[in-house]
């Protein structure tokens, strides 16, 4: 993941390996996850957060219903914002 600012700046830039999950959902919604935990400590009070995994960004906004498999994920999101 990388952070960049509104100039295009680079922030904060992170990378690490994710263990094995079952489904591309899981994978797709951790970074985000890890995203917003790191953001905090930060003090960032404005984040966004690009990524291709369309559904996964829906859910997290609540205009899909959750998927089961990225509850627990999203929930966790949703506390840290």
């Amino acid at each position: 993941m990388a952070a960049i600012d509104s100039f295009g700046y680079l922030l904060h830039a992170f990378g690490t390996p994710i263990q094995f999950v079952g489904k591309a959902i899981t994978v797709e919604a951790l970074p985000i996850q890890e995203a917003v935990e790191r953001a905090l400590p930060k003090g960032w009070s404005t984040v966004h957060i690009l990524s291709d995994a369309k559904n996964v960004i829906q859910m997290l906004q609540k205009n899909l219903i959750t998927s089961w498999e990225i509850e627990t994920i999203c929930e966790d999101v949703w506390r840290l914002m």
